[in-house]
């Protein structure tokens, strides 16, 4: 060949057409993506998704309560920002609650409902169940580092 140029860029191309075609058919996975900041922690798509399906497979049976999608992803991305706000502020304050500290306050919720441990898990969940879905994203996930107290600082009965 005359031209070394020439030459060059049909050796590159020859070498280079295998190669991009190759990368082109192997499937790309998406990568998760960030959809919220919360102080040094995010909120991951992942995350998000994976909250919205437990909200609308919790609410199968009665898909009408449910918000339109885009609302009800809002609602359950505050929800998981509130969470890991209260998680963040829980540990830089060093509110630390053990596992006897939750069993114990269990246990005296459910003396106080006369009820054993199972009779009270039971009610928790007839009691969810047959909320209204005003916003169904509340009860996503549980209540991170809260328990509702009355007036005097004891845990709240729930035929309160």
């Amino acid at each position: 060949m005359k031209n070394p140029i020439l030459a060059f860029v049909i050796a590159v191309t020859a070498f280079a057409a295998p190669h991009a075609a190759l990368a082109q058919a192997v499937p790309s996975e998406p990568l998760d993506r960030i959809v919220a900041v919360v102080d040094e922690d995010v909120v991951l798509q992942s995350e998000l998704d994976r909250q919205v399906s437990r909200v609308t497979t919790q609410y199968a049976n009665s898909p009408q309560q449910l918000p339109p999608r885009d609302v009800l992803e809002h609602q359950v991305l505050e929800r998981l920002i509130l969470q890991k706000l209260q998680v963040t502020r829980a540990d830089s304050s060093g509110v630390k609650v053990s596992d006897a500290e939750i069993d114990q306050a269990l246990t005296g919720l459910a003396a106080q409902n006369k009820m054993d441990l199972s009779q009270l898990r039971g009610a928790i969940q007839a009691r969810r169940a047959g909320r209204t879905a005003s916003s169904p994203a509340r009860r996503a996930e549980p209540r991170a580092g809260q328990r509702r107290r009355s007036r005097h600082g004891h845990p709240e009965r729930l035929d309160a």
